[in-house]
Parts: structure tokens; sequence; C-alpha cells
């Protein structure tokens, strides 16, 4: 089981990858796990056609049978990405529906992530912090409103069960979340200091308190 470095947080895996035969990964496989690496590390940009094929070691006429170009191995790596994201985020939003247990988590995850020399932070976001193809770029809107409104979804859950507000405008408060999400990430990146993501702790609660209803104040068990 081969694990996708930008989702260790989540010790994500990608099926292609981890569906390895006895006789070794096939040629797809291998084209995606190098891609998934290096344009995590190194940004789209900065991974050329020619580095994916060498460190792969798969010649050029054989990538044209997986993926007709680089920008369509793009956009295979930002939907798995995607896709291993709200798969483990839904499975913390399961494991604890009150949203401050939520945060309690998350930003312990985050703490234990950014301590691994394999974390950079957020795939999508270093994806797409430089200009890209447009198919690309509406792909990575395309999935950050996804992101969102699985945040929305598990905050109205929240809200019909009392925890939140009835008054909550739980799509500001998603957009708000990721905003702290991605803000501290992109802090943590330009410091190396764990400063942000300890102090995103105190941000989330802050918003989260301000729409909570009373008698859930207190209610993290953390």
């Amino acid at each position: 089981m081969v694990a996708l470095p930008g989702q260790y947080l989540w010790n994500a895996t990608i099926p292609e990858v981890n569906a390895v035969s006895k006789h070794g990964p096939s040629v797809r496989e291998r084209l995606v796990q190098t891609a998934m690496d290096l344009f995590y590390r190194q940004g789209y940009a900065e991974s050329g056609l020619k580095q994916i094929l060498k460190e792969s070691a798969v010649a050029r006429a054989s990538f044209y049978d997986h993926f007709a170009s680089k920008e369509e191995l793009a956009l295979y790596y930002l939907q798995s990405q995607s896709d291993l994201y709200r798969e483990r985020t839904r499975r913390l939003m399961e494991h604890h529906p009150h949203p401050l247990d939520y945060v309690e988590v998350q930003v312990r995850l985050l703490r234990k992530a950014i301590k691994s020399p394999v974390f950079f932070g957020c795939a999508l976001a270093n994806f797409a912090a430089l200009p890209q193809e447009d198919r690309l770029k509406e792909k990575a809107e395309q999935i950050t409103r996804e992101w969102c409104s699985l945040y929305a979804q598990y905050f109205d859950a929240a809200r019909k069960a009392r925890i939140l507000l009835p008054t909550c405008d739980v799509w500001e408060l998603a957009i708000q979340f990721k905003t702290i999400y991605e803000g501290s990430l992109i802090l943590w990146r330009m410091s190396g200091q764990p400063d942000p993501i300890v102090h995103s702790r105190e941000l989330y609660r802050i918003l989260l308190k301000a729409n909570l209803v009373d008698g859930h104040l207190s209610g993290s068990t953390f």
C-alpha cells in the first residue's frame, strides 16, 4: 500500500497504486505514483513530462496509451487528491459530529503532519497557487466548491441537531473554515514554524462559538 504524500494527514492511498500485481507496478501505476509525488512536491509547472517519464521508467509512447497529455494526468491528479481528501474528511466528520471536537482532531492531525518531511501542505492550494491552463484552473475551482459544500453539509447536520444556531449561515461558515485551514498552512510554509497551525485552533473555536446553541459552548470532549 503506497501512501500519497499530499494526503499524509489522512494516511491516504491511491487505489490504482495500491492494486500492484505480484509482477510489480504496471506502467499506469508507475506513471500515477510518480506524477502524484512530483506534482505535490514541485508543482505542475516544474514537473515536466520528461522528468515524469524518466522517474517512472516509462517510454513516451507508452505514456500516451494511458493519458492524452500531461494536462490529462494533472486532471487525474487533482481529482484523486480531491476524492481522497473528501473521503478522509467525511470519516472524521462522521466520528466527530460536534464541530468543536472535529476542530480539535483536525488541528492535532495537522500538528503531527507538519513534522513529516513528506508533508508540504494542501495539495490543491499548492497546485493552484501558480497560473495554470484553463481546464486545470476550472478543475481546481470546482474542487474548492465541492470541499466547501462538504463542510456546509456537515454544519447543516449540526444545525439540524441543534448544536449550531438555526440562523447559522452554513455556507459562509464553510468558506470561513476553509480560509482558516488554507491560511494556516500557507503561513506555516512561509515561516517554517508550527505557530499558525497552533493558533488556528483558537480561530476555529471563536468562529464556532459565535454560532453554537447555548449549552453546546463547551460541548467538546477535548
